[in-house]
């Protein structure tokens, strides 16, 4: 599962690995990049799961309105 995945580990030696720079700033940044990225992966796979459920439990929802549904879920860009 995307949740037990450990996302800091490999940030985890930028943190003083070389002194006097910004690398650990750097790698913060590349953390908190990452997080938002998967967080928002979760988010996207949660609602394909769910308008696949909607439309397994109501077959008059058509093919073509599952594409439409997953059409909206990427008009908010």
């Amino acid at each position: 599962m995307l949740a037990e995945l450990d996302l800091a580990g490999p940030f985890a030696p930028t943190q003083g690995a070389v002194p006097g720079t910004e690398i650990a700033g750097v790698g913060r940044e590349a953390l908190e990049a990452t997080l938002t990225a998967v967080r928002h992966v979760c988010l996207r796979l949660t609602c394909v799961s769910q308008l696949a459920k909607g439309t397994a439990q109501d077959y008059r929802v058509t093919d073509t309105d599952f594409a439409g549904m997953l059409k909206a879920m990427g008009s908010g860009r």
